[in-house]
C-alpha cells in the first residue's frame, strides 16, 4: 500500500528538516501522528539511518518505528523515553536495537517530540530518533559523538552536589541537583561565598578545612573521611550534608576546589532513632518486669536482666555461668530439656512453657518461659529466654476456679458443712500458714465452728466457747463488718496465749460474716497466722470474697430450712402438715410391717367450729386451736406424730398398736381432752370433737387409704351425733368412701378445668322470640363422660366448692355472653346464672360480681342471678341485703323454683327487689288440665306476680297444651324441652341468631 504523507504543507516539512539538519551525519528517523489518525507512522529516514538499520527508505515508510525493538530491547528505558517526550523532555538512551536482517546492535538514541497545527483543526505530532552505532563497528564514531555530552549528562544526572570554588570559597560552578538538594536555582548560587550557606555553628569547622585543603596544593583526599555540615535550605530549613573536598586549583581545566555533598539528613535521623529505639530497649530489659536470659549453645547463662532479682531474689552475676535447670524444680527438668531440645532456629520463639522455680528464700514461683534462638545474630549470639512470673495470675486463676466450684455447690444445695470446708480450704491455698475456721450463730447467740479445715481440736473447742457476751463476742458484733485482728503473744480475749503458741500461730483475724442485704450476724470467719504481717491485696480479696461465699452458703441454707417448715409445718400451731403426715404415716407402715405391730390414724374434727369461729372472730379462733393443740399433745406416746391436716381438723399417726381396740382408746385419750372448757379472752368455751379412726398392719395399704378411710369414718361420727369415735369398716362405709372420691375428683375438676357451660333460651309466648338464656354447668368428667348438675351440685354445696364453681360459672358466662351477635331487632341476650346460698353469704360477692362485669365488659343489665327459695329462708335479712348490693350494680334478680315449700306473702314481699319469678316445673306439669290445683297455683303466681311488677318465667314446659295454657294465663315467658333443651355455646348462638327479625 503506498505511504501517503501526513502532510503535504512545505512549511512543516520545512520545520522537520531544520530539525534534521541539526543532526549532522547521525541516523535518523521521522514518525508522526495526527489527532484524527494517532497511530505513529514513519515519515522519513535519511542514508544513514538505512546504512544503519537495513531498511530502505521505501521500505520503513509508514510502518510503525517499533520494528527497531526486539527480544533484548529495554522495555522499562522505552516507558522512561515515552514519559520524558509526554512532558515535552528530550530523552536519551542506551538501547538494543534490531536490523532488517535480525541482527542487533547497541545504539545512543535521542528522541524528541514536537507538534504543529495544521491550521484545519487536526495537529501533528513529529517525533524525531536520532541514533548512533556503539558497535565494535562504529566505536570510534560513537565515542567521538559521546565525549561532546557524556560528562555533561553524568553531572546532570549525579544526584549528590557538586560545587567548584575557588581559593576565597566563592562558587565558581554548581551542579543541577543543587535545585533538588536546597531548592536554589544554578545562577542564584554561581558568584556567592559557599561560607553564606553554612550554619552559623558550623563556620569555624568549615573555615578550618577549606585552608587546609587549600594550602595542602593539589591534594586528592576523596575517600578520607567526609565532615559533616549543616547547609540552609532555600525554604529556610537545614540540611546535613556529608562532604569530600578536593583540590583542583592547579588543574587546567577546572581551577578551583571540588566539594562533593551527600545529603545525609534522613540517614542522620533514622540513625538517631535507631540509638533512641536501642537506649529504649535497653531500658525496658534493664528497668522491666519480665526477665531476659541468654544462654550460650550449652547452655550456660551469659546474660541476666536485672529483673532477676526481684522475681526470684538472685542477683544477675550469681546466675551468670550457670545452667538455668539448676533452679528448676526437680520434676520440671525434663521438660525444659526437651524444649531446649526441640527449639527450632527457623521459628520466631519457642512455645509457652511454665516452669516452677524456687525463690531464694524458698517459696514456689510459676514462670511463663518462651525461648528464642538467636545465636546466628551477630548482635546476640544466643539463645534468648523471656521469663514472665506468673504465680499470681495462676493463683487467682486456681481461686476462680474453686470459687466457681463453691458457687455450683451452694446452688445444688450441697450440705452447708462440706461447702463451709471448701471456703477453709480455699482460704488456707493462698495464704501461706493460714489455718481458718468458720462458725454459724446459734440461738443462744454463740457462734458454733462448724468448719476447720486445719485448725486443731483444742483451738476449735475454745473458739465454741465464746459467748455472745464475751470480749471477743462484743467486739465482732460492734465492728461493723470489719475484721478484728488480736496479737496472740498478747491478747488472752481469745483464749490463753500458751495454747496458740504451742500450735505455732502469733495473729488471729476475726470477721463477721454478714447476711446480704440486711446486714444480720450469720457467723464469723477466723483465720489463724504463724507470723504477723499485712495481707497482701489478693489475700485481703480473697477474704471479702470468703466472706461472701460463706454469707450466701449460711443464707441459702436458712432459707431452705424456711422453706422446708413452711412447707411441712403449720405456721399457725408449729404442727406437721398433711404432706409431713403423709410421709410419717408411710414410715410407720414401713416400721410396722418389721415389727409386726400396726399403725392407727386419727382423723379429729372439732364440732361446730365455725360458728364457734363465726362468734368469737378469728384471731381468739385461732387461740383456740392453739390451746386444742397443747391439749392434745398431753396423750401422745413417744414415736407417735400430732400433724393439723387443715382448718379445724387434726391428724394423730400412732406407730406399734396392736389392734383396732388400742386405737379406739387412744381416740378416747384424745375426745377427754376437750372435757374441761377453753378459757379463751374473759370467757370459757366448750368444745368437742369428732374421731374417725383407721387401722392397718400391712404396709401395702398405703397413706392415702388411712386417711380416707380415717376421713370416712370421722363423717360417721357427726351423722351420728358428734362427740365420739367411730372406727372405720369396709362393709358399712362403701357410700361414704365414694362420696370422698366423688368430692376429691370434683376439686381437681375446679383446678383443671373440666367444667362447661351449656346454655337454654326463655321463649317470649307472644311471639316466640329468645332474649333469655340461662347458664347451666357440665362436669366432663374424665372416664365418666358428661356428668349432670343433679350428680355433683349437692356435693358441691354440702363441701362449699359451690363457692369456687360458682365464681368460674359467673366468669364464663359473661365471658361467652360479651362475643354473642346482636339479635335481630337490635337487642341483646340477657343470661342468666345461678346464685347459690353460699355465694349469697360470702363477703365476696360484691366485689367479685363488679370485677366480672369490668373484665368482660358486659352491661350490668345483661346479666340474671337466679336465687332459689331456699337459698333465701336461710337468713332472710342477710339475704335481702345481699341482694340489694348486687341490685345497686343494676343487674337483674330471679327467684327461682317458687313455690316449693316456703312461699308467702311475705316473703315475696321482702324480695321485691327481683325482677323475674320463676315458677317451678312441678307446677307447670298439669297447669294445662282444666281445674286443676296446679293450674289454680300458677293463675294465683301469676297475678302476685302482676301487683309486684316481676315478669313470671315457667320451667319445664314440654307440650303444646303446656305452652297454651300458660299463654292463656299471660305468663310472659316459658322455658323447658318444648323449645330447647340445654346446649353447648355454639349451638345457642345459632338458634338465637337464626329468630326471624
Amino acid at each position: 500500500m503506498p505511504h501517503q504523507s501526513v502532510t503535504e504543507d512545505p512549511r512543516q516539512w520545512r520545520a522537520v528538516f531544520h530539525a534534521l539538519a541539526a543532526e549532522g551525519s547521525d541516523a535518523v528517523l521521522v514518525s508522526a501522528s495526527t489527532t484524527s489518525d494517532p497511530a505513529i507512522r514513519v515519515q522519513y529516514a535519511n542514508e544513514a539511518f538505512e546504512a544503519l538499520a537495513g531498511w530502505g527508505m521505501h521500505e520503513i515508510l509508514g510502518r510503525h518505528p517499533g520494528v527497531l525493538v526486539g527480544a533484548d530491547t529495554d522495555l522499562e528505558a522505552l516507558r522512561a523515553v515515552e514519559a520524558s517526550l509526554q512532558r515535552d523532555e528530550a530523552a536519551h538512551v542506551d538501547l538494543v536495537l534490531y536490523r532488517k536482517d535480525g541482527t542487533s546492535f547497541v545504539s545512543a538514541v535521542r528522541y524528541a517530540r514536537f507538534t504543529i497545527d495544521s491550521g484545519n483543526d487536526d495537529q501533528i505530532t513529529w517525533y524525531v530518533s536520532t541514533y548512533r552505532d556503539f558497535s565494535e563497528r562504529a566505536a570510534a564514531e560513537a565515542a567521538a559523538w559521546q565525549s561532546e555530552e557524556w560528562a555533561q549528562a553524568l553531572v546532570s544526572r549525579v544526584s549528590d552536589l557538586l560545587v567548584v570554588l575557588d581559593d576565597q570559597a566563592t562558587i565558581t560552578w554548581v551542579s543541577p541537583s543543587v535545585s533538588v538538594r536546597l531548592g536554589y536555582a544554578v545562577d542564584e548560587l554561581t558568584g556567592t561565598s559557599v561560607l553564606d550557606l553554612l550554619h552559623p555553628d558550623d563556620l569555624d569547622q568549615a573555615a578550618t578545612s577549606f585552608a587546609r585543603v587549600v594550602g595542602e596544593g593539589y591534594v586528592e583526599v576523596f575517600g578520607e573521611a567526609p565532615e559533616m555540615f549543616r547547609v540552609r535550605h532555600r525554604s529556610g530549613g537545614w540540611r546535613t550534608m556529608s562532604v569530600n573536598t578536593s583540590n583542583q586549583l592547579d588543574h587546567s581545566a577546572i581551577r578551583g576546589v571540588i566539594l562533593t555533598a551527600t545529603d545525609v539528613t534522613e540517614r542522620i535521623k533514622a540513625e538517631e532513632q535507631s540509638r533512641q529505639q536501642e537506649r529504649w530497649a535497653e531500658a525496658l530489659v534493664q528497668g522491666g518486669s519480665d526477665l531476659v536470659l541468654i544462654a550460650d549453645r550449652s547452655g550456660l547463662i551469659t546474660y541476666a536482666s536485672p529483673a532477676l532479682e526481684p522475681m526470684l531474689g538472685f542477683r544477675p552475676d550469681e546466675l551468670i555461668g550457670r545452667l538455668p535447670t539448676e533452679v528448676l524444680q526437680v520434676e520440671d527438668v525434663d521438660e525444659a530439656r526437651r524444649m531446649f531440645a526441640e527449639l527450632d532456629p527457623d521459628e520466631p520463639g519457642s512455645a509457652s512453657h511454665e516452669f516452677r522455680v524456687r525463690h531464694r528464700d524458698g517459696g514456689l514461683r510459676i514462670l511463663d518461659v518462651v525461648m528464642n534462638d538467636m545465636l546466628d545474630d551477630p548482635a546476640v549470639r544466643g539463645l534468648v529466654v523471656n521469663i514472665r512470673d506468673v504465680t499470681n495470675r495462676r493463683v487467682v486463676e486456681n481461686l476462680l476456679s474453686e470459687q466457681a466450684d463453691l458457687l455450683e455447690a451452694i446452688a445444688r444445695g450441697a450440705p452447708l458443712e462440706i461447702t463451709l470446708q471448701k471456703i477453709t480450704q480455699m482460704i488456707e491455698h493462698v495464704i501461706e500458714g493460714a489455718s481458718c475456721a468458720i462458725g454459724i450463730l446459734d440461738p443462744d447467740g454463740s457462734i458454733r465452728v462448724r468448719a476447720a479445715a486445719s485448725l486443731p481440736r483444742q483451738i476449735v473447742s475454745v473458739l465454741d466457747d465464746l459467748g455472745a457476751d464475751s470480749e471477743a463476742g462484743v467486739a465482732l458484733r460492734r465492728s461493723d463488718g470489719e475484721a478484728v485482728s488480736y496479737d496472740l503473744r498478747t491478747d488472752s480475749a481469745l483464749g490463753p496465749a500458751a495454747l496458740f503458741r504451742a500450735h505455732g500461730f502469733t495473729l488471729c483475724r476475726k470477721a463477721p460474716v454478714l447476711a446480704p442485704g440486711s446486714g444480720e450476724l450469720l457467723g464469723a470467719l477466723s483465720v489463724f497466722h504463724s507470723a504477723p504481717g499485712k495481707l497482701s491485696r489478693l489475700e485481703a480479696d480473697l477474704l471479702d470474697r470468703a466472706l461472701n461465699m460463706a454469707a450466701i452458703a449460711i443464707e441459702r441454707r436458712r432459707f431452705e430450712s424456711t422453706l422446708e417448715y413452711q412447707a411441712l409445718y403449720d405456721p399457725l400451731t408449729g404442727l406437721p402438715n398433711r404432706t409431713l403426715l403423709q410421709s410419717r404415716i408411710q414410715d410407720a407402715l414401713v416400721r410396722s410391717n418389721r415389727l409386726e405391730t400396726g399403725v392407727a390414724v386419727l382423723f379429729i374434727d372439732l364440732d361446730r367450729f365455725k360458728v364457734i369461729n363465726d362468734s368469737v372472730g378469728h384471731a381468739l379462733g385461732d387461740q383456740l386451736l392453739r390451746e386444742v393443740t397443747t391439749r392434745f399433745k398431753e396423750p401422745l406416746r413417744p414415736g407417735d406424730t400430732l400433724g393439723r391436716f387443715g382448718g379445724d381438723e387434726f391428724m394423730v399417726v400412732c406407730s406399734r398398736i396392736p389392734d383396732e381396740e388400742t386405737a379406739a382408746a387412744t381416740a378416747q385419750l384424745f375426745l377427754d381432752q376437750l372435757a374441761a372448757p377453753i378459757k379463751i379472752a374473759d370467757g370459757e368455751i366448750f368444745v368437742t370433737a369428732s374421731v374417725g379412726i383407721s387401722f392397718a398392719d400391712d404396709a401395702t395399704v398405703g397413706a392415702e387409704s388411712l386417711i380416707r378411710n380415717a376421713d370416712v369414718a370421722m363423717y360417721r361420727a357427726k351423722d351420728q351425733g358428734r362427740n365420739q369415735y367411730v372406727v372405720f369398716q369396709h362393709q358399712l362405709d362403701s357410700r361414704a368412701v365414694e362420696q370422698l372420691a366423688l368430692e376429691q375428683a370434683l376439686r381437681f375438676a375446679i383446678d383443671h378445668d373440666e367444667f362447661e357451660l351449656y346454655f337454654q333460651p326463655a321463649v317470649r309466648l307472644s311471639d316466640g322470640a329468645m332474649t333469655h338464656v340461662e347458664a347451666l354447668v357440665r362436669w366432663q368428667r374424665p372416664g365418666h363422660g358428661l356428668v349432670f348438675p343433679n350428680d355433683f351440685i349437692p356435693l358441691a354445696e354440702e363441701t362449699g366448692l359451690i363457692v369456687p364453681m360458682g365464681w368460674w360459672i359467673l366468669e364464663e358466662a359473661c365471658r361467652q355472653a360479651a362475643a354473642w351477635p346482636v339479635l335481630p331487632g337490635g337487642s341483646r341476650v340477657e343470661v342468666a346464672v345461678n346464685l347459690s346460698a353460699r355465694q349469697l353469704a360470702s363477703p365476696e360477692l360484691l366485689p367479685t360480681v363488679r370485677g366480672v362485669l369490668e373484665r368482660t365488659g358486659v352491661a350490668a343489665d345483661r346479666l340474671c342471678f337466679e336465687v332459689t327459695e331456699s337459698a333465701l329462708v336461710r337468713d332472710v335479712e342477710q339475704a335481702k341485703e345481699a341482694l340489694l348490693a348486687i341490685k345497686s350494680l343494676g343487674v337483674r334478680l330471679a327467684i327461682d323454683d317458687f313455690g316449693t315449700g316456703y312461699a308467702s306473702l311475705d316473703y315475696v314481699r321482702h324480695f321485691s327487689m327481683a325482677d323475674y319469678l320463676k315458677i317451678d316445673r312441678s307446677f307447670v306439669e298439669g297447669v294445662e288440665k282444666e281445674g286443676s290445683q296446679e293450674a289454680a297455683i300458677v293463675t294465683a303466681a301469676i297475678a302476685l306476680a302482676r301487683s309486684l311488677n316481676l315478669t313470671v318465667i315457667a320451667e319445664g314446659v314440654e307440650t303444646l297444651f303446656q305452652m297454651e295454657a300458660l299463654r292463656d294465663l299471660d305468663c310472659e315467658l316459658a322455658q323447658g324441652y318444648l323449645f330447647s333443651r340445654p346446649v353447648p355455646v355454639h349451638a345457642a348462638i345459632e338458634l338465637l341468631a337464626s329468630q326471624p327479625a
